[in-house]
């Protein structure tokens, strides 16, 4: 489990700090009052301390934040900035791996406490969920078939009547893609290996998906395929926790969370053990299935 430095007390802090910033919401029944404890005993936060054990969930297919080693055991980026913040709430850590198109419905009805998956907060999802402040800004790029499509320079090469992109149903890749398409097919799929392999396998002519993720699967088929970047000035994403709605304890306990990880170096840390050396936990996953 890693160590994390911490201000002593920045549990405490973070628990009166989101209660008094409940109670300065107005209250516009006069009979109306609220109960700090009873506000406090209504959250999450309290809940998961406990329980015993914060539950996270993720779609474990997105490299290096969420993956399965050759064990069946998801790990990464992602679920090591779980394991702190369950180690700072002193209770157990918990995965649960679920497919990215029901992972806010599952959120919704309490299969977990917690989204950390590298979810983009659009307004859309901020109608089902509440977002943190980002701990994480990427851009996005294309996996090209270098058969198919072989002098791609940026996106608007591809966007050409014939031409096929791939992407994942229900991403903010998915609506980047149909915002900026106007003659490619765009093609949909549920799972990010569909998706791969339908461009790997020379079905298609490009993905379209996050930049950390493509350099990964690009890297694993370099015979088939190559990277191209839409780059940060036309488009950048933010990545965020997701939580269900109206837990503002929660919700300000993981934005002091998130500050502290990036003013305490240890957000540096893990940016530089997960994206500069990835030759180790490469070794960690399957082998790949012949295409």
């Amino acid at each position: 489990m890693v160590k994390v430095s911490v201000p002593r007390g920045i549990l405490r802090i973070g628990i009166v700090a989101s209660i008094v910033a409940v109670l300065l919401i107005p209250v516009f029944s006069i009979s109306a009052e609220i109960d700090p404890i009873d506000i406090l005993k209504g959250s999450t936060l309290t809940k998961v301390r406990d329980r015993g054990v914060l539950r996270v969930g993720c779609d474990a297919s997105y490299p290096p934040f969420d993956m399965v080693d050759q064990k069946g055991e998801v790990f990464g980026m992602d679920v090591e900035i779980g394991k702190m913040m369950a180690e700072l709430l002193g209770v157990k850590y918990e995965v649960l791996n679920t497919a990215y198109e029901g992972i806010i419905p599952a959120l919704q009805t309490g299969k977990f406490d917690i989204i950390v998956n590298g979810m983009t907060p659009t307004v859309k999802r901020a109608l089902a969920v509440d977002f943190t402040q980002p701990y994480f800004t990427h851009g996005q790029s294309l996996g090209v078939n270098i058969k198919r499509s072989p002098n791609v320079k940026g996106w608007k090469d591809l966007d050409k009547k014939g031409k096929i992109i791939a992407v994942m149903l229900g991403t903010s890749n998915d609506v980047n893609a149909t915002k900026i398409y106007k003659h490619a097919e765009i093609r949909r799929f549920q799972t990010a290996p569909e998706m791969v392999l339908e461009v790997v396998a020379g079905r298609a002519d490009a993905w379209q998906w996050d930049t950390p993720q493509t350099a990964f699967h690009v890297g694993r088929n370099k015979d088939k395929v190559y990277m191209v970047d839409i780059p940060t000035t036309e488009y950048k994403e933010h990545s965020a926790f997701a939580i269900r709605k109206g837990d503002q304890v929660f919700l300000n306990w993981l934005n002091l969370f998130i500050s502290d990880l990036r003013e305490s170096g240890k957000y540096n840390e893990l940016y530089k053990k997960w994206f500069t050396n990835t030759e180790w936990w490469l070794k960690l996953l399957p082998p790949e299935k012949p295409k």
